[in-house]
């Protein structure tokens, strides 16, 4: 065999042997990954926000509900940073229907209440472009809704001509 065909030959077993060696790295990262998922649940649990955004980011895919669930305990962790985060997060699965189905109720009011909360700067401004982009596709009931639950979570009074808040609203897309 030529030298050459020799190195053509070595380095295709060199690439699969490669390709074996990442592939068995990344399942065992998956492995101590979801052996830890428990004590970052239960840190989330007991109020640490950072845990809780982990949990949201290691969860949407499997467990939609839950990760769902993490990142409200966060954004109402009032003393934590990652609240923004989990905000934002919160406001993009509602818009894009990561959370399920679209709700642009909900996206309104998690980018509404970033807003107001005054998180980073840069952080609302995409907020309020998102939020305009949210409210085109939204009828005024539906905004008016969406005010009424962004100034409950706020504990501000919410307008008594509202109504009952209903869960879900569908969309005009």
């Amino acid at each position: 065999m030529s030298n050459r065909r020799f190195a053509v030959v070595l380095s295709m077993v060199a690439l699969l042997l490669g390709g074996f060696a990442v592939h068995a790295i990344y399942r065992g990262l998956d492995t101590v990954t979801d052996a830890h998922l428990p004590h970052i649940l239960e840190a989330c649990v007991d109020g640490d926000g950072a845990s809780c955004y982990s949990y949201a980011g290691m969860q949407m895919s499997r467990a939609r509900d839950m990760a769902l669930a993490a990142l409200e305990m966060c954004a109402s962790d009032s003393k934590g940073e990652s609240r923004f985060d989990c905000m934002y997060k919160l406001a993009m699965a509602h818009q894009t229907g990561r959370a399920g189905q679209r709700n642009f109720v909900l996206a309104y009011r998690w980018y509404s209440t970033l807003i107001e909360h005054r998180g980073p700067a840069a952080l609302v401004e995409v907020a309020r472009n998102r939020l305009r982009t949210v409210r085109l596709v939204m009828s005024s009931d539906q905004i008016a809704v969406a005010q009424a639950q962004t100034r409950s979570w706020l504990g501000l009074p919410v307008e008594p001509d509202i109504g009952p808040i209903p869960a879900v609203l569908g969309s005009r897309l």
